[in-house]
C-alpha cells in the first residue's frame, strides 16, 4: 500500500482511516455529517517520539497496527498510490483498542 515509505517525524502518526462512507439499501451514500464521525483507523507508521528539551525522545504510546480513535480535524490528509491516510500528532489519539 505504500505506508512503509511514509515516515512520520517526531510524535506524528500515519493512520489508515476506516471507510466511513455507508451505503443505504437503496444504493444511496449517507454523508459523514449525517451518520456521525467515527474517526477510527489503524496506525501504519509511527515517528520516533517527541524531542524533549534534554535531547532525549519521549517514548511513543501508540504502535504500528494499533486500532485508534483520533481527532481527524487536527491532522491532515496524505494521498499515496490512491490511498488516503491521516497524519496526526500522538496527542490527537484519544483511544487505543488492541482487543482483537
Amino acid at each position: 500500500m505504500g505506508e512503509a515509505t511514509l515516515k512520520p517525524l517526531n510524535d506524528k502518526l500515519v493512520i489508515l482511516p476506516d471507510d466511513n462512507q455507508k451505503q443505504t439499501t437503496q444504493g444511496l451514500y449517507v454523508p459523514d455529517q449525517a451518520q456521525g464521525h467515527n474517526n477510527s483507523g489503524v496506525v501504519v507508521a509511527v515517528g520516533p517520539g517527541k524531542l524533549l528539551q534534554d535531547g532525549n525522545r519521549a517514548e511513543m504510546q501508540v504502535k504500528v497496527n494499533d486500532r485508534v480513535w483520533f481527532n481527524a480535524a487536527a491532522g491532515f490528509k496524505v494521498t499515496k498510490n490512491d490511498v488516503d491516510y491521516s497524519v496526526v500528532g500522538e496527542e490527537q489519539v484519544f483511544v487505543i483498542d488492541n482487543a482483537s
